[in-house]
């Protein structure tokens, strides 16, 4: 794919959303790119040191163990493992490629290096998973009173 269509591709997704072009270029150029064959393996078998980003194609996150409901499938694009840019040992489900998949794998290390090297993007990511947490607490108070 192309600079500024991965760029975009990655401006899509909300935790990346408030990064500037600069840092956004970085995250591209640093990144490691593969593709994934149609029902091999995307993550879920061990721990993941940073995050992955479904740049194209189509991607199965099974159930947890013991539910009865189906894997799910999701388009491109999509973040899975964004808590382990941040945390070692992030557990993450068990994911399948639903078709031929393009990913991007973002080391925790990069991710580090982008909140080292644009203070005022991690300000402004801080910020954005703030509200958003806030928002989510929110949400489970409501339900919690139903």
């Amino acid at each position: 794919m192309a600079l500024d269509t991965d760029i975009e591709i990655l401006r899509s997704i909300p935790l990346f959303a408030a990064l500037s072009l600069d840092a956004l270029r970085l995250l591209v150029f640093s990144s490691e790119k593969s593709l994934v064959a149609n029902d091999e393996a995307i993550c879920g078998n061990a721990p993941l040191d940073g995050a992955l980003v479904v740049m194209s194609g189509k991607a199965k996150v099974a159930a947890p163990k013991g539910s009865l409901r189906p894997a799910l499938e999701y388009a491109s694009p999509l973040l899975l493992g964004a808590t382990s840019l941040v945390v070692a040992d992030a557990q993450v489900p068990r994911v399948t490629a639903a078709g031929q998949v393009a990913l991007m794998r973002i080391p925790r290390a990069l991710f580090r290096r982008i909140l080292d090297e644009y203070p005022d993007d991690a300000l402004k990511l801080h910020d954005a998973l703030a509200a958003d947490l806030q928002s989510f607490t929110a949400d489970l108070a409501r339900h919690a009173r139903n």
